[in-house]
């Protein structure tokens, strides 16, 4: 699991403090370097520690459209508008002060959490990416062979059954087959 730190100050302790919750620590010192990092990386939490000023909502705006876990720790008690504001942007608010290890416990909380999410993810990632390559086949088959969608779907259903392959194995054998 890998964690973006945003800090000016007390970094460093940041960095332990994620490193105790099971996370690996990237470092940013400030906001635009911060964004640029998560636009280039897939982290599995961000962190920042920051006083709220306009280029921190801007960031925390970027964060939040991203789908990043974030966290923010404001150096100042927030209003209750900023807070509001935070939490339906998804973000979760932590107020001083607050114990290094009930901020361990939920960052390692997080980053379960997010491991799930990505695991799900890749899941869907994977299905959608075989459901594809089933359409096309189908595709190919209706154009080949003058199927119907539904002669084809079934064509490549009895085939994975029969075969004891997946759908997906069936369905690169046609692309290879009928595409060269």
């Amino acid at each position: 699991m890998i964690a973006l730190v945003v800090a000016e100050k007390n970094a460093d302790k940041l960095a332990d403090v994620v490193k105790t919750a099971g996370m690996s620590p990237t470092l940013s010192d400030n906001l635009t370097d911060a964004a640029a990092l998560a636009e280039s990386r897939d982290f599995d939490c961000i962190f920042l520690y920051s006083p709220y000023s306009e280029q921190a909502a801007d960031f925390v705006d970027f964060v939040a459209s991203t789908g990043f876990s974030a966290f923010i720790w404001l150096t100042q008690r927030p209003s209750e508008g900023v807070k509001r504001r935070l939490q339906e942007k998804g973000v979760f608010v932590l107020e001083p002060p607050i114990r290094q290890d009930m901020l361990s416990a939920i960052l390692a909380a997080s980053a379960a959490g997010a491991g799930r999410i990505r695991r799900e993810k890749e899941k869907m990632a994977s299905r959608l990416s075989e459901l594809r390559m089933v359409s096309q086949a189908k595709a190919v088959l209706m154009s080949a062979l003058n199927m119907s969608e539904n002669e084809a779907h079934h064509y490549i259903e009895r085939e994975a059954m029969n075969r004891r392959i997946t759908k997906k194995e069936v369905s690169e054998s046609i692309l290879r087959t009928y595409q060269n």
